[in-house]
């Protein structure tokens, strides 16, 4: 599901949105209104828009961080390439949960050419493939595990995070339902069940914080 289904944002907290959950009269639009303005989860922020803005990995987290050496060894072993396309083609695949700065970048693309593992094209100094010994050293290190990026230290389990946002679109689904059935008492109890979510939500981050040492 894309996200311009969903609301752009929700500034002001969650609880006046439940609350105008529970008061909501069919018709007028809703707090889930086509899942415009109001919806009360910013669902831009868990990966449906672009996971720039308070995605995983930014925000009040660490962000991800992954072996730039690795990321740069495993692309050239698909094909030649330059720094600039390496850090677009590691950020296209952790989509948007890692991207590699140019200074970390570049910096391995110089120490593995010293290495013997890469070679800069005589025609174009900025373009740079695996040499036969890089070949076998990519084969040897990395042939038999996962692809870097799909192992991001600091970053949450991925196939959890999908499908924590699976069943956050079936929950906007399945509330919208209910603001259509046009019955003002199932949209309150919904309100209230959301209500309710959310403050059970709200403790299991109280636990994390309490649980986290400071520093």
């Amino acid at each position: 599901m894309r996200g311009d289904k969903f609301a752009r944002g929700f500034p002001g907290g969650w609880g006046g949105q439940f609350e105008h959950a529970r008061g909501h009269r069919p018709g007028g639009g809703g707090p889930f209104g086509g899942f415009g303005p109001g919806f009360p989860f910013d669902l831009g922020g868990f990966g449906f828009e672009g996971r720039g803005r308070g995605g995983p990995g930014r925000g009040g987290g660490r962000r991800p961080r992954g072996d730039v050496r690795a990321a740069v060894l495993v692309l050239l072993g698909e094909g030649p390439s330059n720094g600039y396309r390496i850090i677009g083609e590691v950020t296209r695949r952790s989509e948007g949960e890692w991207k590699p700065s140019p200074g970390s970048v570049y910096p391995i693309l110089q120490q593995l050419q010293d290495e013997g593992l890469v070679a800069a094209d005589p025609a174009d100094p900025k373009q740079f493939t695996l040499t036969d010994e890089g070949r076998a050293y990519v084969e040897r290190e990395y042939g038999d595990t996962p692809p870097p990026w799909e192992t991001l230290d600091g970053g949450p389990d991925r196939e959890r995070v999908h499908e924590f946002r699976r069943q956050l679109a079936a929950l906007a689904m399945t509330y919208k339902q209910i603001e259509v059935s046009g019955r003002a008492g199932d949209v309150r109890r919904a309100g209230d069940v959301l209500e309710k979510a959310r403050r059970e939500l709200l403790a299991i981050l109280a636990e994390d914080l309490r649980e986290t040492p400071e520093g």
